[in-house]
């Protein structure tokens, strides 16, 4: 395990992306729970969002199916929701579930190739146990890394003095 000042935070964003074609999407933390899923759409192939390598939906990108992508859209409740406290959520059956939520859309936006990406931007929370075993790890390594820092001032005082 390796462990940093800059990595003992207890929250982490990722990002979750598949071909629709694929037809099944793997949300999943690295480590944690799935505390909130910040965006979640359908990024339609060569559209602006999918040129920039995007891993959301600027709702002023008028080539997106925006319905979908709205946090109060019924996808996330009815779908998205469920993976709350999860390490790992799996999705299947995802282009037709896609479909259902999409088919009363007038804007003629939400029309899917099996080209476009599904994305998902999920935020990573790690538990309180996973965090005060990190804060005893570190600290335990400071300290082993002061002790070392002395241990040097000591001998190198002693060969110092031997001249």
């Amino acid at each position: 395990m390796s462990f940093s000042v800059g990595n003992l935070g207890s929250a982490k964003t990722k990002c979750n992306s598949r071909q629709l074609s694929v037809n099944v999407v793997d949300l999943k933390c690295g480590t944690g729970t799935i505390s909130a899923i910040t965006h979640f759409g359908v990024i339609q192939q060569n559209s602006l969002a999918d040129s920039e390598g995007r891993c959301y939906t600027d709702w002023t990108d008028s080539s997106q199916c925006l319905s979908l992508s709205k946090p109060e859209s019924p996808i996330y409740k009815e779908l998205l929701d469920n993976c709350i406290g999860k390490q790992t959520c799996n999705i299947d059956n995802l282009q037709q579930k896609i479909n259902n939520f999409t088919k009363n859309d007038k804007s003629g936006k939400c029309v899917f190739e099996n080209d476009d990406v599904v994305y998902a931007q999920l935020q990573c929370r790690n538990s309180e146990k996973d965090l005060a075993e990190k804060q005893g790890v570190s600290t335990l390594a400071g300290c082993f890394g002061i002790f070392a820092a002395l241990l040097v001032l000591i001998v190198t005082k002693d060969y110092d003095s031997d001249m």
